[in-house]
């Protein structure tokens, strides 16, 4: 086995690598871009339309929202998984009346979740009456 290998520099090798590079990574930049780009429109395009958007619209706010998921993990009506991933649920399957066609901030949501105002408390209350009032006429349960 030789061993006296003796190493040759070539000094036009690393620059051919340092080109290659700046293209792989001018290129993937592009890709980004474009992706993006028609991310975004594909988006506005189908908004616009209203055919992508499955979203569930609901008539009050984020706050509210936030505080009815709570209560049911809470009361046991949700799995008790990660919080996190409950409201980055919330926030892509929901649809609030102050939204318009925008998505709910998880941030936003997280604050909620934690903070929960008097109001929210009073919207979510009348909104479990109203469901309360419906069960006992579906199943005259009193």
């Amino acid at each position: 086995m030789n061993t006296s290998y003796k190493y040759n520099y070539m000094a036009h090798k690393p620059d051919a690598l340092y080109g290659l590079a700046a293209q792989c990574l001018e290129l993937l930049l592009k890709q980004l871009e474009g992706g993006a780009v028609g991310f975004l429109a594909g988006k506005m395009a189908s908004s616009e339309a209203g055919l992508q958007d499955h979203r569930i619209r609901v008539s009050f706010s984020v706050d509210a929202l936030a505080y009815f998921f709570k209560l049911m993990h809470k009361a046991g009506g949700l799995d008790a998984g990660p919080v996190a991933q409950l409201l980055i649920a919330v926030s892509k399957n929901f649809v609030t009346t102050g939204l318009g066609n925008a998505y709910i901030s998880v941030g936003s949501l997280t604050v909620k979740y934690k903070q929960v105002v008097q109001r929210s408390a009073t919207t979510v209350r009348a909104l479990l009456v109203k469901m309360l009032k419906q069960l006992d006429e579906e199943f005259i349960l009193r």
